[in-house]
């Protein structure tokens, strides 16, 4: 912890939240948090997570090429398609970032925000009008039960709510 925000390595630290009615949220979705990153390559910031099968919800990361992601999942099944979005604009640098990720639970409603400022996206994967209702933790700095892609960063007032 570095002041009140979380402080992850990107080796193997990570918070584990129980689950929760609040976070199973199924047609609405936002998610914000403050982020800082410290260390290059794909980072799950938070993930809402299936312990039986190592599948998931929602998630929200720093993936591939460097842009901020919001991965829906409309089924709880490992081999169902997900609906991919992201970010065209590429972030690099070190600096705190203000990041929003919205589902408005329509088949064409999943915006990103960094900084305030609506993000142009590229969408991939099934459009769906519905998130899968997981029995699984929230993880915040990690995804998956198999710890994939650990966050290097800090992450500090993370907010995730059904609107």
């Amino acid at each position: 912890v570095s002041g009140n925000a979380l402080h992850f390595d990107g080796v193997d630290d990570y918070v584990r939240v129980n689950d929760s009615n609040a976070l199973d949220v199924n047609q609405y979705l936002r998610v914000e948090a403050y982020v800082k990153r410290i260390s290059s390559g794909v980072g799950v910031m938070l993930q809402k997570t299936n312990t039986a099968n190592d599948h998931f919800a929602y998630s929200f990361e720093w993936g591939y090429n460097n842009r901020l992601y919001l991965v829906i999942n409309p089924n709880d099944d490992p081999g169902s398609l997900a609906w991919w979005e992201f970010t065209n604009l590429a972030i690099t640098d070190n600096n705190y970032h203000n990041i929003v990720g919205v589902f408005n639970g329509s088949a064409s409603d999943i915006y990103l925000y960094i900084d305030g400022v609506e993000q142009n996206t590229t969408r991939v994967g099934i459009a769906t009008n519905h998130i899968a209702s997981t029995s699984g933790h929230l993880l915040i700095g990690t995804g998956r039960a198999n710890a994939q892609h650990y966050f290097g960063g800090i992450i500090d007032e993370v907010n995730v709510s059904g609107f």
